[in-house]
């Protein structure tokens, strides 16, 4: 006799066997999304770590390549002289810039002394006082030094966050440098981007120092 084997249904292996390829194929489905999911997070992670860095790059270049002179490079960052505004041949308060890395915190700040736009001239003259090169020793010193003689007008920009190194090379030690440098990373250990900034200055007072009495000294041109 022959049986009909049309309402036959699943065993209870073929059912099991059946839930756990499912469950394969549902974790194999999650695993790969999580892994998108992540990759697309360190993807993100990693952009705005190179936006930060293109634009610390693009702030150093200016200041750096238009100085006058380099006043002083350490470890803590770089000073300088960003222009004679007032074309007198010295170094006042609001012409100094001053890029302060804090390792500690892992930060890059612009320091200036910014007097406002509607102050008088002759309120601020008095103000802005002059620094001269022989008081100038290291980075931290100088903005110490800003901040002090103008603590009402100095401000602090914050450039960039997350930044895990900043090195900076010259041709000749401040303030007879021609040519300047600045690397730095940003991100995480495992994350970073890379940036460089600088390069030769355009048009720099070197030629106007000298020294007297093993001090830097600027020498002012005669008015013609």
């Amino acid at each position: 006799m022959i049986r009909s084997q049309k309402n036959r249904g699943f065993t209870v292996a073929e059912m099991v066997l059946a839930l756990a390829i499912v469950g394969m194929i549902g974790l194999s489905v999650t695993g790969v999304y999580m892994t998108l999911n992540t990759a697309q997070a360190h993807s993100d992670e990693y952009y705005t770590h190179l936006q930060t860095a293109r634009g610390l790059v693009r702030t150093l270049d200016r200041s750096l390549r238009k100085a006058r002179l380099v006043l002083a490079r350490d470890a803590d960052g770089i000073a300088v002289w960003t222009d004679d505004t007032d074309d007198d041949g010295l170094v006042n308060l609001s012409e100094i810039t001053v890029f302060y890395y804090s390792s500690s915190d892992g930060t890059v700040v612009r320091s200036r002394v910014v007097f406002p736009d509607e102050m008088a001239e002759t309120v601020r003259a008095p103000l802005d006082e002059q620094i001269t090169l022989a008081e100038i020793s290291t980075v931290t010193g100088l903005r110490t030094s800003m901040a002090e003689k103008s603590p009402s007008y100095f401000t602090d920009v914050l450039l960039a966050e997350n930044v895990l190194s900043f090195t900076s090379e010259v041709d000749s030690s401040a303030p007879l440098s021609t040519l300047v440098k600045a690397s730095f990373a940003v991100g995480t250990a495992k994350r970073y981007a890379w940036g460089y900034a600088g390069g030769a200055l355009r048009a720099p007072y070197v030629s106007r120092v000298g020294q007297v009495d093993g001090d830097y000294v600027l020498t002012v041109p005669a008015a013609e």
